[in-house]
């Protein structure tokens, strides 16, 4: 995966790493009030949907481990918090 954090328009991000580019994945931390927030995402299900599939478990696991009861996994796509560009 390719560093990109200056590129990120999140607010607070710490981190993003992108692999792609129409068809990508991306991973990247960012802080939101006293958490950080660690966004793992992919578009189109060709190669991006492949490096997601394996990345997932991977980040879970490593995350847990690392964190152990501070880790929670949001599925929910409404509940995820999403941020403004233009803000």
């Amino acid at each position: 995966m390719a560093e990109k954090t200056p590129e990120s328009k999140a607010s607070g991000t710490l981190v993003l790493m992108s692999e792609g580019d129409l068809s990508f994945t991306q991973l990247g931390a960012r802080r939101h009030g006293d958490a950080v927030l660690v966004d793992l995402l992919f578009r189109s299900a060709g190669i991006g949907g492949q490096l997601y599939k394996k990345l997932e478990p991977e980040v879970t696991q490593a995350l847990q481990r690392l964190y152990p009861g501070q880790v929670r996994i949001e599925h929910d796509y409404s509940k995820i918090v999403r941020f403004n560009p233009n803000s």
